[in-house]
């Protein structure tokens, strides 16, 4: 029997220094694979960090050791081990970096530091708590190319500290790293948990866990694959059972008493033709808590067969903690997946020795595959990104099905590589290892090498690579994670409505450019200050506690508020504040979005206002329509008193008064039918330069000379199509407004301009649309108009001028005659400020027509060259009576019906030509257009005169008249109604006779004409 103290026990040909390498070799490696076991098996960063100053003690004989981490400019101690003995415990001490020189020459340089004597080293800090440390070794802790922390070991003697310890703990600070970033990224210690509790498994050594009756518990694939049996075959079974025909060199086996006595003994095996050492070591357990039967032996055998061997598998087992080490680093500190995985498939090409190293991944819906990186014997692939359909690859396909990897090898004869034969021999590939990189359980690409010539990838191999797959599996996974945080903060960062975090007090943590945008404040002017400040302060006082109190009850708030910006402007929001629970159910923060809906309230007003400004227009028109039937018949009756009267006579003036009177009312009620949009227009192709310029000096005259007229006019304006008529009458009703604004004088001003009118700016104005628009503005520098006024500015009657001045119908009239050319107008004014209309007229169709014809008076016939008969159709009894009795009077024989039905039936009873329709637009049961196109299907030569008081909007045919349409307005005199009756029929009998001619006479007919 031996035991570690006697190397001279150890196998023959070993020297004692060899002996004792091996040993520290073999104590290192279990150190950092316990390090890492424990960094992969927990979340619990404490206990991760003992763990690991426990495995640092095992290896380095220190006193003492702890581990500090970076917070702003100090570094504080987090975790400490063998400091209570000593008499102080250095647990949560802090040293500014700046007074501590040796912890900040390891931030600069990123090397570790070997002191051997501390009473010789300047810079060494001198505290009570650690004035009895004599040499110390630290290490600087990485992450991402950056130390965040420092592993530091002290001793009581002095010169206890050599550079080789310095390797050493800088590969445990190496795991302190991962440790930091697994905590940081819990799906990575997840991921580093399974890898770690498969490496028992993977273990190039047979390991066992037998009990006191030397039964095996649990056993890894070397030790099944030693014994050629399956797990389930030797649980349960006695040790000496499963290894039948193993013979130790001892009389007693040192491995019976370790189980009887526990503690850790070593002794040789020899088992089918090979040597194994078995160190036989106790399992930790809890004396208080475990039984006595509870008690567990670890048996790890070692393969000393040959001294070559086990040097060769010493130099390997640290080739594969290098590898594994290098790629956690570079997983750690390389900022892009690209180069980390370059540097994946240089370490596989060196380490394996393939012949080329490669790594794909799928796209989103697995369709192709990518060569994003790639080593072989002439350094990188130089040119990656090929993609490949996945219908063409089905080394790919398998790993999508199967989710295992795929070793060949010989990939040419294997029947799973059947369908890329070809391909494989074109690549010149014989053998082939492919493994898949899994992210959250789906298989998003694969790893692979491949060599030229046949080769047998041994199992040890094999679980290399699929360790270093997990590796990289973990990596993409924190790279996905940290791109979809990335696209969530990008997505907030970049969305239109303000978002704001605040903490369960109130204190703003978080707010996105949006917020910045709405409020006009810096990131600097809110954070950490009260939400209420940002929310009108004591305005909002109590809508503030209403909300607090909601989200604080775990609820969701919605509500609308007024707020001042920063620049002082005031706004509207729609606001949004909900609770955000952590896991365990508690209110971590509140979330608040606030979306500016200050255009929408604003066009809100707007709308409510065109609906009035509607309503108004019904109720104007339907009177001006009923008072236009009035005045009809006043105008008809008093043309009949005075033909009656001779111009002596004293009730001659009493006439002429009463048809005066009638024409005031009537300008009245085309201003109402105006603001009411209900008056028939002849809308014609105008430029507005022109019509302004033509009454520019009526416009002085109008405005006196104590004011002065400003014309500005755009130098190729476009042309604007409106009834000219109207747009004369809206420039003077808004110069004369203007006028009236400047009683002491001023400056009145008249601009065109071409504008357009993009999406955002049409949708601030009601019933605007985007597009090309002639703008005519007309500015004052009067005393302005406070909101309220602006508020009721187009009512109709609304005025601000003293009794007697104005009838209120101006404005609104102007109001109704862009409305219905189809344009907008709003007004900008302020007290004392003056004011300024602006009209926007929609840009005109190049291709559209100009006005209907208006026949010229003179020469028309009289009635005894055109002997006509004339269907009168009016359901007002007084105008039907009076122009039946007008025209009668001049000549004309005169059918009378009081509605449609009436007047077809008339005229189905009349059999001879009825040569004019004079019909009113709007009556009962039939309309005017109706009953015309049922009378000119049954005499197609008759001429059609419309007559109405307004143009009602159920008939839109007639709000904008055709061509060969002839309207006569309500009310109308004598001379109105047979001047048109005349021109009508004159401009038929025209076309008739026209028409009669042969062709070789249309010419001179024209002509005479």
């Amino acid at each position: 029997m031996r035991d570690k103290g006697n190397p001279d026990r150890s196998s023959p040909g070993l020297e004692p220094k060899q002996l004792e390498s091996e040993r520290e070799q073999r104590e290192l490696a279990e150190a950092l694979y316990q390090g890492a076991l424990a960094v992969s098996s927990t979340l619990d960063l404490e206990q991760i960090l003992d763990h690991i100053l426990e495995q640092v003690d095992r290896v380095i004989k220190g006193d003492a050791s702890n581990i500090m981490l970076i917070e702003g400019e100090r570094a504080c101690v987090v975790r400490a081990r063998g400091y209570q003995p000593l008499g102080h415990d250095v647990l949560g001490l802090s040293l500014s970096l700046a007074d501590a020189p040796i912890l900040c020459r390891m931030y600069e340089t990123g090397e570790p530091v070997i002191i051997r004597d501390t009473e010789k080293e300047p810079d060494w800090v001198r505290l009570p708590e650690v004035a009895w440390i004599r040499s110390y070794a630290a290490a600087p802790i990485c992450a991402r190319g950056q130390v965040i922390g420092f592993f530091s070991l002290d001793s009581s003697t002095p010169g206890f500290y050599t550079p080789a310890h310095a390797h050493r703990l800088r590969a445990f600070a190496g795991h302190a790293s991962l440790a930091l970033s697994n905590a940081q990224l819990f799906h990575i210690v997840e991921q580093a948990k399974r890898d770690w509790e498969g490496t028992f498994d993977a273990m190039q050594d047979p390991v066992i866990l037998v009990d006191q009756s030397h039964r095996i518990v649990r056993a890894n694939r070397a030790f099944a694959n030693l014994v050629q049996r399956t797990f389930q075959e030797m649980v349960g079974q006695a040790y000496e059972t499963v290894m039948a025909g193993a013979t130790c060199p001892e009389p007693l086996c040192p491995l019976e008493e370790a189980a009887r006595k526990r503690h850790m003994v070593t002794c040789v095996h020899e088992f089918r033709g090979q040597v194994f050492e078995i160190q036989a070591t106790p399992a930790p357990r809890d004396a208080a808590k475990d039984p006595p039967l509870a008690a567990h032996t670890i048996y790890a055998m070692r393969d000393i067969t040959e001294h070559r061997q086990a040097e060769r598998d010493i130099r390997r087992r640290n080739r594969e903690l290098v590898l594994l080490n290098r790629i956690i680093e570079a997983s750690a500190n390389t900022l892009t997946i690209e180069s980390f995985l370059q540097t994946v498939c240089r370490e596989l090409y060196e380490v394996f020795g393939v012949r080329q190293a490669t790594v794909s991944l799928f796209d989103e819906e697995k369709k192709e595959t990518m060569m994003v990186a790639g080593y072989h014997a002439r350094g990188y692939v130089q040119s990656p990104g090929e993609r490949v359909p996945l219908e063409q690859d089905p080394c790919c396909q398998y790993l999508l099905q199967h989710k295992e990897s795929l070793v060949s090898q010989d990939a040419l004869t294997d029947l799973r590589l059947i369908p890329c034969h070809d391909l494989l021999e074109q690549q010149g590939i014989a053998s082939l290892l492919l493994l898949p990189l899994m992210v959250q359980g789906a298989v998003v690409g694969s790893l692979r090498m491949d060599t030229s010539e046949l080769r047998k990838f041994p199992t040890d191999e094999i679980d290399l690579a699929r360790r270093v797959a997990d590796q990289v599996s973990s990596a993409l996974t924190r790279i996905r994670l940290e791109k979809e945080q990335w696209r969530l903060t990008a997505a907030v960062e970049q969305t239109a409505e303000a978002v704001v975090i605040t903490g369960t007090d109130g204190t703003i943590q978080y707010a996105n450019p949006a917020f910045e945008r709405i409020t006009g404040y810096d990131s600097q002017d809110f954070l950490g200050r009260d939400f209420l400040h940002l929310m009108g302060g004591q305005k909002n006082l109590a809508l503030h506690l209403e909300m607090l109190q909601t989200v604080r009850e775990g609820q969701v708030w919605k509500g609308r508020f007024n707020n001042l910006g920063k620049d002082g402007s005031e706004y509207v929001v729609d606001s949004t504040v909900s609770p955000v629970r952590d896991g365990s159910g508690e209110t971590a923060n509140f979330v608040a979005t606030l979306r500016d809906v200050t255009r929408e309230v604003e066009l809100e007003e707007q709308f409510q206002q065109a609906q009035k400004m509607e309503a108004l227009g019904r109720l104007a028109g339907g009177i001006a329509h009923d008072f236009n039937n009035l005045l009809t018949i006043i105008h008809l009756s008093t043309r009949l008193l005075e033909r009656k009267l001779d111009p002596a006579d004293p009730l001659f003036v009493h006439v002429r008064n009463i048809q005066e009177s009638g024409q005031q009312a009537a300008k009245l009620t085309r201003q109402l039918l105006s603001f009411s949009r209900r008056e028939v227009i002849e809308p014609q192709i105008l430029n507005l330069n022109q019509v302004v310029n033509d009454l520019g000096q009526m416009l002085q005259r109008i405005i006196g000379q104590d004011i002065t007229l400003a014309i500005d006019l755009a130098n190729d304006p476009w042309d604007v199509k409106i009834d000219p008529g109207q747009l004369k009458q809206v420039i003077m009703n808004l110069v004369v407004n203007a006028r009236d604004a400047m009683p002491s004088g001023g400056t009145l001003t008249i601009r065109t301009e071409n504008v357009v009118l993009d999406q955002s700016h049409a949708s601030s104005l009601m019933d605007a649309q985007p597009g090309d628009h002639i703008l005519l503005s007309v500015s004052d520098t009067g005393h302005g108009m406070s909101d309220e006024v602006k508020a009721h500015l187009f009512e109709p009657f609304f005025t601000t001028k003293e009794q007697g001045r104005g009838t209120g119908l101006g404005l609104s009239a102007v109001f109704g005659i862009v409305s219905r050319s189809g344009g907008h107008i709003r007004v900008e004014s302020r007290v004392e400020k003056g004011a300024c209309f602006k009209v926007y007229l929609p840009r005109a169709d190049g291709s559209e027509a100009a006005a209907p014809i208006q026949a010229l008076r003179g020469g028309v016939p009289s009635p005894d060259q055109i002997p006509a008969t004339v269907l009168v159709v009016e359901d007002e009894p007084t105008v039907r009576s009076l122009a039946a009795l007008v025209l009668r009077s001049h000549g004309y024989k005169v059918l009378e019906a009081e509605s449609g039905p009436e007047a077809l039936q008339v005229s189905k009873q009349y059999d001879r030509p009825i040569h004019l329709l004079l019909t009113d637009v709007v009556m009962p049961q039939m309309n005017g257009k109706q009953l015309a196109d049922l009378l000119l299907s049954q005499r197609p030569g008759m001429a059609v005169l419309y007559m109405s008081g307004y143009a009602d909007a159920a008939i839109p045919q007639l709000a904008t008249l055709p061509l060969d349409t002839v309207f006569l307005s309500k009310p109308f005199a004598a001379e109105d109604l047979l001047w048109k009756v005349r021109t009508l029929l004159s401009a038929v009998a025209s076309h008739a006779t026209a028409a009669a001619l042969p062709d070789s006479e249309h010419q001179l007919w024209a002509e005479q004409k």
